[in-house]
């Protein structure tokens, strides 16, 4: 189980990347279909719905915003969501049944040997989170975290309650993403856990290739991935780095494209947009600038030279500790200096946390 249901491209591609790992260890993987309803409405056409909780009137004045300004687009971005359920139904393995609420999830009908949950943000304080992905349901099996996230930021005390602490003891195997996060499940649960890579880092860009598909875009380019309202200041930082390079830039996403257009400025986007269109974009462009975590995570497997456009919280510090340099990690225009990344160091630490991970999965799975 795992956030696979978002429009969006990192919760695609770390699901179809842990399926594909655990498929060439030998065993068949299917993920639960299911998701609640934040998220079937998280990326929606004109989402108003499921913020309660972020950033209370702002988070809700950005939603309504955001929505009046998809309106000029409103059939390129229903294209969108087609496009990317298609590819995701294609190319996922799903079961059968879907689901929506935690009532809904029976171990004796879903009939699975194991049972296994991550990674991406399931286990941290976002509006989608459920307590369906601590596998409550599940008593007469194996049950194994891969790498879940706990968030940005360290969890505050007490943010697990006594239930919640219950359903994370009784796991055969923990693991989690970010430093941060292992520390925080070791002092709450009294159990040793490990830390684990994103699934995405564990495949090269061979594996990747299987479900990339052609752009259409032709010369050179800026790849800018930016999802979101609130990154205003990466959207203009991305708009003075492309006065600074001359290339153009491709954005992604409809629902972003009015905006992109007043902050950025030169900028188009796809015909179709998918995640084997995203891991093409990436794979050709001159540079990537983007704000998500999988933007640069993905940037690494073509060893691409990128700019994270913020600060770096603990997701991103995650792949600062393999070796990337933090001159890449910028959130202000005078601290941009176009270099190249010298993935060396990376390498050789990105092969490390692949075999522990790899390990990980090999003694958890039996």
């Amino acid at each position: 189980m795992t956030f696979h249901a978002p429009v969006n491209c990192g919760s695609f591609l770390q699901n179809w990347a842990l399926q594909h790992k655990i498929m060439s260890l030998g065993f068949d993987a299917e993920t639960i279909d299911f998701s609640n309803e934040a998220q079937r409405y998280m990326y929606s056409t004109m989402n108003l719905r499921g913020v309660k909780g972020k950033k209370g009137l702002k988070g809700y004045a950005r939603r309504i915003i955001g929505s009046a300004m998809t309106l000029p687009y409103i059939k390129s971005f229903r294209k969108y969501n087609q496009d990317y359920r298609s590819f995701s139904k294609k190319n996922l393995n799903l079961s059968s049944r879907s689901y929506s609420k935690l009532s809904e999830l029976n171990e004796e009908q879903l009939g699975y040997d194991i049972y296994m949950v991550g990674s991406d943000q399931v286990w941290a304080p976002v509006i989608d989170r459920d307590k369906a992905y601590y596998l409550p349901f599940v008593n007469n099996h194996p049950k194994i975290a891969y790498a879940p996230s706990l968030g940005a930021k360290a969890p505050t005390k007490g943010y697990w309650d006594k239930e919640t602490i219950g359903y994370v003891r009784d796991f055969d195997y923990l693991s989690a993403r970010e430093s941060i996060g292992c520390k925080y499940i070791e002092e709450t649960v009294g159990r040793k856990v490990s830390e684990t890579l994103d699934p995405t880092l564990l495949l090269t860009k061979e594996a990747f290739a299987k479900i990339t598909r052609p752009s259409g875009i032709k010369g050179k380019y800026i790849f800018f991935y930016c999802i979101g309202y609130e990154h205003i200041n990466a959207k203009k930082l991305a708009g003075k780095i492309r006065k600074l390079t001359k290339l153009p830039v491709i954005t992604w996403n409809p629902q972003e494209y009015l905006m992109d257009k007043i902050l950025i400025g030169n900028c188009r986007q796809p015909k179709v947009q998918n995640p084997g269109v995203f891991l093409d974009l990436i794979e050709n462009a001159e540079l990537v600038l983007t704000t998500s975590f999988h933007g640069a995570a993905l940037s690494t497997i073509y060893r691409k030279n990128f700019y994270m456009l913020k600060k770096p919280d603990n997701r991103q510090k995650t792949l600062l500790n393999l070796g990337l340099p933090r001159s890449h990690f910028v959130d202000k225009i005078e601290d941009f200096k176009l270099d190249e990344i010298d993935y060396r160091d990376f390498e050789k630490n990105l092969k490390k946390a692949q075999d522990k991970s790899s390990n990980y999965l090999k003694k958890a799975l039996g």
